[in-house]
């Protein structure tokens, strides 16, 4: 199938430019002799994944919008687009293999990470065998299990199908429709797109490449949950040496420590006997995220917010591939390099400036496309190499990427939402916190950390080397912006910094936990009874410490599945879907009742005005078109040439009246204005005595 060869030619593209950059885990943990014993799939599959598909991805969406410009209207812009991006990439993939990247003595100093333990037992593979089932399960659990396609009936979770009505709506905009010049928002078109899109825009290329729907959301977020899992599994077998971590860390990922299960924990019991069940029953027909805290629950901090934001774990592992590039360059053998001539900018000499600049084209390329791909993300880096800087040489590798990332960023959102100034950063102090105190803030931080809050600073302080305590620290700093920065006008969307800081800090946390394990055992075997004893009791109590910084991640889990097992449906085929496809130009705008998660989107359409959350949390102006809306469908207060002009002037070309519409009570809905000047073009009685109208 045509969609699959497009992810395996994005994934050959990434490996031959990690081979030609020599982006390879000998490289990024040169101080380590011996290899790791994780096998080197778990680094290499999401090092090929991101670093091709990100810039095959915005490479095609770019040529679509040239062909649509420059193409005949019969000639659909991904069609030349494809062939175009398939051909550039297959040559730049024969060109790269030709010149790969070969070790440079030279080179600046590598990072001092702990060297792994190599395997030399079957049983030493179990941790690897174990993690990857378990990845795979969540990946599976995070896609295919909460959306689906059944005899034309496109199905959604009933905890995830809200966050999927602008996402089926951008995908099918590109695969059914022409959102390209300009590319907008469906559900409020006219006003440009200030939402990351280019992960719905692949999405809508392996649509259109054969993939049901489905299928092309599905299979792009599991393979990019596969890789994010996978190698923060790897990353933490490379701080700890232990393949134990390999399964650890996707665990307390998944289930997450927090207080909010100690909460749940200590109601369930009076909630089982009001409800007349057993406390173990009470919880495996939990449909309730646990917390007490302001949107927990949406499933705000859980496994939930990972199958609603389908583009989130790719990017993370985009930007993680990022970080890992840049790790070289770190100095282990001082606290900051500051100056000392031109090494500390550029490098000592300008064989390894060249290498380095070669090394880092990966990093450069991921850099260029984050902006529209995951802005989060961009800021989470952005941050993190502002502090890896301030311990490496070569600031001005640093410098460059920080100059591409804004750059890209600043000229991406002139394009798409027609102002640099799209992202307005403002001073909001609290987050979420109902109490706006520095007290209030940091109780609130226990309570959704809980005890993993605490041994993530603690673990600072317990790495062996000051490198290593850089980062531990590092990974912390996304809850200053959390709590002090707003971007956008929902400061809700702020809580993915703290999701992928507490990730990051989990591969820290999964060597210290190990750590100590390693003593505990090590005392279990001592020939000492008092010491053994000891140990003993430490064990046990590490076992309490475990269950305390997971017992969230069940009631999480279970409230996820049950929700969604009911499944909230929508037929492909509508009637109205159908008429819109087929006796409507891809580039009509219809004027529609305020829909959200509808069928009518997946022809590829766009509405004047839909479900006003999304738009409004992104920017867009929704209190002011609100009362154009209104205006309108009051029949302009009888003005038609002015109504007339407005729709021209919009692009509203249709307009959709149905029993919804005529019974909002918000709406004075002037019905005989539009029969009376307006061609009806289409009726369907049956789906709530809908109407079609030509509007010019």
């Amino acid at each position: 199938m045509l969609a699959i060869l497009y992810l395996l030619l994005a994934i050959g593209l990434g490996a031959s430019l990690c081979r030609f950059a020599g982006l390879t885990p000998a490289r990024i943990f040169q101080a380590s002799r011996r290899d790791c014993s994780a096998p080197a799939l778990f680094f290499y599959f999401p090092a090929a994944l991101t670093v091709g598909l990100l810039p095959l991805t915005v490479l095609t969406y770019i040529l679509a919008s040239w062909s649509d410009l420059i193409w005949p209207a019969a000639v659909y812009p991904l069609l030349p687009a494809n062939l175009a991006a398939a051909a550039l990439s297959s040559g730049l993939i024969a060109v790269l293999n030709r010149h790969p990247a070969r070790p440079d003595p030279a080179a600046l100093p590598p990072a001092q990470i702990r060297k792994p333990r190599p395997a030399r037992q079957i049983s030493a593979w179990l941790p690897y065998v174990a993690g990857s089932l378990f990845i795979l399960l969540v990946a599976w659990l995070l896609s295919f299990a909460v959306f689906k396609m059944q005899d034309g009936w496109l199905g959604a979770g009933y905890s995830v199908f809200s966050d999927y009505a602008p996402h089926t709506a951008l995908i099918s905009s590109f695969s059914q429709g022409r959102n390209f010049n300009p590319t907008t928002y469906p559900h409020f078109t006219g006003d440009g797109i200030r939402y990351h899109f280019f992960f719905y825009f692949l999405c809508g290329n392996l649509q259109y490449l054969g993939l049901p729907i489905d299928w092309a959301l599905n299979l792009p977020s599991f393979l990019g949950s596969v890789a994010a899992l996978s190698l923060l599994g790897w990353l933490s077998v490379r701080l700890s040496g232990r393949a134990a971590a390999f399964m650890l860390t996707p665990f307390l990922i998944i289930f997450r420590s927090s207080l909010a299960g100690w909460s749940y924990f200590s109601q369930l019991a009076d909630s089982a006997r009001s409800q007349g069940l057993t406390v173990w029953k009470a919880l495996w027909q939990n449909q309730v995220f646990p917390g007490t805290q302001l949107h927990d629950d949406w499933g705000l901090w859980n496994l939930n917010v990972f199958a609603n934001q389908r583009h989130l774990l790719l990017a993370f592992t985009a930007g993680l591939m990022v970080l890992l590039s840049f790790l070289p360059l770190l100095q282990p053998e001082a606290p900051f390099v500051w100056r000392g001539l031109k090494a500390a900018w550029t490098g000592p000499t300008r064989a390894a400036r060249r290498q380095t600049v070669r090394n880092l084209v990966p990093a450069w390329l991921i850099l260029l496309c984050l902006p529209f791909w995951h802005g989060s993300v961009l800021v989470i880096v952005l941050l993190l190499l502002l502090v890896m800087a301030l311990f490496s040489r070569g600031k001005l590798f640093y410098l460059l990427a920080a100059g591409l990332a804004l750059g890209s960023g600043v000229l991406t959102a002139r394009i798409f939402s027609g102002s640099e100034n799209s992202v307005a950063p403002s001073f909001y102090w609290g987050f979420l916190a109902e109490d706006k105190s520095l007290g209030g803030v940091l109780s609130y931080l226990w309570y959704l950390w809980g005890l993993a809050g605490l041994l993530y600073i603690l673990q600072i302080f317990c790495q062996p080397t000051r490198l290593r305590r850089v980062l531990a620290a590092a990974v912390l700093l996304p809850v200053l912006p959390t709590f002090t920065l707003s971007l956008t006008p929902d400061i809700t969307v702020n809580h993915k910094y703290l999701i992928m800081s507490s990730m990051l800090a989990t591969v820290f946390l999964s060597d210290l936990l190990l750590r100590l394990a390693a003593r505990l055992k090590a005392g279990l075997k001592s020939p000492k009874l008092s010491r053994r004893g000891l140990a003993g009791a430490g064990a046990a109590g590490e076992l309490l410490l475990f269950l305390a910084l997971t017992c969230t991640g069940l009631p999480d889990l279970t409230a996820y599945i049950n929700k969604n097992r009911s499944i909230f449906w929508i037929d492909s085929k509508s009637s109205l879907t159908v008429f819109a496809q087929t006796q409507t130009d891809p580039r009509d705008i219809f004027l529609t009742p305020a829909w959200h998660y509808n069928a009518f989107f997946l022809s590829g359409r766009q509405v004047w005005y839909g479900h006003s959350y999304y738009a409004s949390s992104a920017g867009h102006d929704t209190a002011t078109r609100w009362q154009e809306v209104l205006w309108l469908w009051r029949g302009a207060d009888g003005d038609l040439a002015a109504f007339t002009a407005y729709v021209r002037a919009n692009g509203i070309r249709y307009c959709v009246i149905n029993d919804e519409l005529r019974q909002d009570q918000d709406i004075a809905l002037n019905e005989s204005f539009f029969a009376d000047n307006f061609e009806l073009v289409a009726a369907f009685p049956e789906d709530g005595n809908m109407l079609v109208y030509k509007l010019w």
